[in-house]
């Protein structure tokens, strides 16, 4: 068995029809301009023994636009994306009065190592700035490992360390967005 990453990528397009009788394809297929490249993908697509969906969403784009024939396997894979927390009224409560800044009003939620090499300055200059000028009317939460200084001054930038994988539900539930810059 041969086992390939990612539809568009050099070493599936050669790869594949060297040994498609036994190559399966991980395609992380989204809707984007090349994957409607039907010449280009179109063989990799109708030659292969398996597929490995990682999105029910996925398997239909796939499946409407190449139409895999029926030798293809086609296996529903996925990397362990858990179902959300429910939250009962008790622990949302506690929840809240844990994180007493949600009910101040909208938050942008920062989740990770925060640092330097993640651009987070480049984040804390523009929420400055907007929450300045704009007069934005927001807070900035950083959830994780801190490696960078925050502005002592604000009170609308804030770090709450470390936390569990229910109250990270919790506050990306109750988030305005999930802010993510890298390098």
């Amino acid at each position: 068995m041969f086992l390939f990453f990612t539809y568009l990528y050099y070493t599936t397009v050669f790869g594949v029809p060297k040994v498609a009788y036994k190559a399966y394809l991980v395609t992380t297929a989204h809707d984007e301009p090349p994957f409607y490249f039907i010449r280009q993908y179109s063989p990799i697509f109708n030659s292969l023994k398996g597929i490995i969906y990682l999105a029910d969403e996925e398997l239909d784009l796939i499946e409407s636009v190449y139409s895999p024939p029926e030798h293809c396997k086609r296996i529903r894979g996925g990397y362990g994306v858990a179902p959300p927390f429910e939250f009962d009224e008790n622990r949302e409560a506690v929840l809240k009065k844990k994180f007493s800044f949600i009910d101040d009003g909208p938050f942008f939620l920062y989740l990770g190592r925060a640092s330097l090499t993640k651009r987070c300055h480049e984040l804390l200059d523009g929420f400055v700035f907007a929450t300045g000028d704009y007069k934005l009317p927001a807070k900035l939460i950083f959830a994780g490992s801190l490696d960078l200084n925050l502005p002592q001054d604000r009170s609308d930038i804030i770090s709450v360390g470390y936390v569990t994988e229910e109250e990270k539900s919790f506050l990306i539930r109750s988030s305005l967005c999930i802010i993510n810059p890298s390098s």
